[in-house]
């Protein structure tokens, strides 16, 4: 299954502002209604690729404005603690 991973900007924007630590890393999972996960450390166990979506039509279609550069793979993501 395909997963796109990004760092969300206004996250930790208000992470700041707010003095939280809330999760910033997203992973997408493409599966038959796209599932966002929040995470704060990953490990991608397998190849990946990073694309700069403004290049990339679909990625565009599928992720927030917010997400100018992805991380596509279809390799397992291991969500770490802390």
């Amino acid at each position: 299954m395909r997963k796109y991973v990004f760092v969300s900007p206004p996250t930790i924007q208000a992470n700041r502002i707010n003095s939280k630590l809330d999760p910033v890393i997203c992973i997408v999972y493409m599966e038959e209604k796209p599932r966002l996960v929040m995470a704060h450390r990953i490990k991608i166990l397998g190849p990946s690729e990073v694309v700069y979506s403004g290049n990339h039509q679909t990625i565009q279609e599928i992720l927030p404005h917010t997400a100018s550069v992805v991380m596509v793979t279809e390799s397992e993501i291991e969500i770490m603690e802390g």
